[in-house]
C-alpha cells in the first residue's frame, strides 16, 4: 500500500495538513484518478466577500521546484487562520463533485475578526501509474494568500455611523514640495483601465514569487493590459508584480511606462483623475475606537528627482507604484466620531527619519510614523481638515513643512523637502480657508481632488478596487529591500492599533520634541 509523503513547497510555510503515512488508499475518496490535475481555472479567486460571508473558488496551482515527471497538482486541503493567529479551519478536505467544485466557503459567523486573514492551500501531486492512480503523492503547501475580511461585528458597528460624511469632514489640504511631478490618482489610471494608454498596455511585466529568494520558481509573464485580471486570479502573498523597472542612481525606466506617467502632474488625463480614497478600519482593542485613513496612491516614486522616461532623472531606489497615507484615530460619540490623532506615515518603519537644518539633523526619529494629538496637527484656517506636507518624488507625509532626511549609521542617504509648493484641496472646500503659507499656485491648475471609498469591506472581483484583492507586493526597491504592499495589507490596515503603538510620539517619545519646536 502506498504512503503519503509531506514536502514543503517553500521551506517552513507548511503547518499541517496529511498525517505522515497516511495511506493512499484513504485518499481515495477524493482522488478518483488524475482527471482532477486537469484544472484550468485561476489559481484562487475570491467570488463573494460581503456581510453573507466569504466564497474563493481554487484552480490549476503551480508545482514545486522538486516535482520533476509529476503530471500537476490536486487541490487537496486548507486552512484559513485569523488576522490574530487563530484558526477558523484546520485541514478542511475538498471534496469536489466536479472540476468546478473546488471552493472555500466560510460563513460570517466563523469570521470574529477584522483583517487579513490567512488562507493555505495543501496539493498533491506525483506520477501516476498505468490506472491513472497517484504512485507515492507528495504534499505541499502550493497557495498561501491573504484575504481581507470585515466581521459581521465590525459591519454592525460600521454601518451605524455616516462614515462618508465623517471622511468629508475631516479630508485633508495636501500641501506638496515645490516641483513636485506627481499626484495622487485613481486606480483606474494607475492601472490603465481609465483613459488607457495603448503604449502602456503592452508593457511587458511579470508575477514571479519571492518567498525565499525564488525557491517556488513560479513566474509568469503578461502584458499591462492584462494586469487587472492576474493581480484578482495570483493574489499569493508571496508573490511580486514585477515591472521590470528597479531604479537604481540614475535610470530612466522603460519607454511604455513614461507614455503614461512621463507628462506627471501636467497630463490632462492626471489631472481628470487625482483622488484620495479612504478606508475605517475597527480597533481590535479598544471599544469605541475606529480609524480613518486616507490613502494617497501614485503611479510613480521618483525618489526626489524628475518624471521616469527623461535620461537620468529620476532618484535612487525610484519605482513604479506609491502608496502613502494618514490615519485619524477616531473616538465614537454616540452617532458621530471625533478625531484623537493623526499618525502621518513616513518611508518605512525600520528607517532612521530626521528633520535637517543646515545641512544637519535637527532631530531623529525610529520607525518612520509619527502620531501627533489632534489639538497640535495643523489645520485650514476655521477648519477640521488637517494639512499634510508631502515629500517630494517619495510622497512621504509629514505634520510640518521642512526638509526631512533617511538616516543610515547619521548619514543622510535620502534627503528631500515636503510642502510649501502646490497646494490640492478636497472638492467643495473655500479656497478662502488658506492661510498665506498655504496659497494655491496661480500656474498650478489642479485645485481639488476626488475623495472615494476604497471599498475594503466588500474586497472582492467585482468591486471597483478590485485589483486591490491581490495580496502580494506592489513595490520593489532595492532589488528586493524593502518591498511593499498596498492597502488594505499594510499595517495601516492589518493591525492599526500596533502601527499606532508603534509610532513616534513628538513631545513623548525620548529626544523627538513636541511640534511647536519643529
Amino acid at each position: 500500500m502506498k504512503s503519503v509523503n509531506r514536502v514543503l513547497f517553500c521551506a517552513g510555510l507548511i503547518t499541517s495538513s496529511l498525517t505522515t503515512g497516511m495511506a493512499l488508499a484513504e485518499t481515495e475518496q477524493i482522488l478518483p484518478n488524475a482527471k482532477w490535475v486537469n484544472l484550468q481555472t485561476a489559481p484562487f479567486k475570491i467570488l463573494k466577500n460581503n456581510a453573507s460571508g466569504v466564497e474563493i473558488s481554487i484552480g490549476k496551482m503551480p508545482l514545486p521546484k522538486s516535482a520533476a515527471g509529476a503530471v500537476g497538482a490536486h487541490p487537496y486541503s486548507f486552512s484559513v487562520t485569523t488576522p490574530s493567529g487563530k484558526t477558523v479551519v484546520q485541514d478542511g478536505l475538498f471534496s469536489p463533485a466536479s472540476l468546478a467544485d473546488f471552493k472555500i466557503a466560510l460563513a460570517a459567523n466563523t469570521l470574529p475578526e477584522t483583517g487579513a486573514y490567512n488562507v493555505s492551500v495543501n496539493c498533491i501531486y506525483g506520477e501516476l501509474d498505468g490506472e491513472d492512480r497517484y504512485i507515492q503523492p507528495e504534499l505541499y503547501e502550493c497557495w498561501a494568500q491573504d484575504v481581507f475580511i470585515y466581521s459581521t461585528n465590525a459591519r454592525t458597528k460600521i454601518n451605524t455611523l455616516k462614515f462618508e460624511t465623517i471622511a468629508k469632514s475631516y479630508a485633508p489640504v495636501l500641501s506638496f514640495a515645490p516641483q513636485e511631478q506627481y499626484l495622487p490618482a485613481s486606480l483606474g489610471f494607475i492601472f490603465n483601465t481609465v483613459n488607457s494608454n495603448s503604449q502602456l498596455a503592452s508593457h511587458k511585466l511579470k508575477i514571479r514569487d519571492i518567498a525565499r529568494g525564488t525557491c517556488c520558481g513560479f513566474e509568469k509573464s503578461f502584458r499591462f493590459s492584462e494586469l487587472l485580471e492576474a493581480a484578482k486570479s495570483q493574489g499569493n502573498k508571496n508573490f511580486l508584480i514585477d515591472m521590470g523597472y528597479e531604479g537604481s542612481i540614475s535610470v530612466s525606466g522603460p519607454s511604455e511606462m513614461s507614455s503614461r506617467f512621463g507628462e506627471g502632474k501636467t497630463s490632462d488625463q492626471q489631472k481628470a483623475n487625482v483622488v484620495v480614497y479612504y478606508s475605517v478600519i475597527p480597533s481590535r482593542s479598544q471599544v469605541n475606537v475606529f480609524f480613518l485613513n486616507y490613502h494617497f496612491l501614485y503611479a510613480f516614486d521618483s525618489k526626489g528627482g524628475d518624471v521616469v522616461g527623461r535620461s537620468g532623472s529620476t532618484g535612487a531606489a525610484s519605482h513604479a507604484f506609491d502608496r502613502e497615507s494618514i490615519t485619524l484615530k477616531m473616538q465614537v460619540n454616540g452617532s458621530t466620531a471625533t478625531p484623537v490623532s493623526v499618525i502621518f506615515g513616513s518611508h518605512l518603519p525600520d528607517q532612521t527619519m530626521a528633520l535637517m537644518e543646515g545641512g544637519d539633523a535637527k532631530f531623529s526619529w525610529e520607525g518612520g510614523a509619527l502620531e501627533v494629538p489632534w489639538n497640535e496637527v495643523a489645520k485650514a484656517a476655521g477648519t477640521d481638515h488637517p494639512v499634510v506636507s508631502i515629500a517630494r518624488g517619495s510622497h512621504a507625509v509629514f505634520p510640518r513643512p521642512g526638509t526631512y532626511a533617511v538616516l543610515m549609521n547619521n548619514i543622510a542617504v535620502l534627503t528631500e523637502d515636503a510642502g510649501g509648493g502646490d497646494v490640492v484641496l478636497p472638492q467643495g472646500f473655500a479656497s478662502d480657508k488658506l492661510t498665506s503659507e498655504l496659497s494655491v499656485s496661480n500656474e498650478f491648475t489642479q485645485k481639488n481632488y476626488q475623495l472615494r471609498d476604497l471599498e475594503i469591506m466588500e474586497l472582492n472581483p467585482k468591486s471597483d478596487t478590485a485589483v486591490l484583492t491581490f495580496s502580494g507586493y506592489w513595490v520593489t526597491i532595492f532589488f528586493g529591500k524593502g518591498d511593499a504592499k498596498f492597502p488594505p495589507f499594510t499595517d495601516r490596515e492589518t493591525d492599526p492599533d500596533q502601527y499606532s503603538k508603534t509610532a513616534a510620539k513628538p513631545g513623548r517619545t525620548p529626544g523627538l520634541p513636541a511640534l511647536t519646536e519643529w
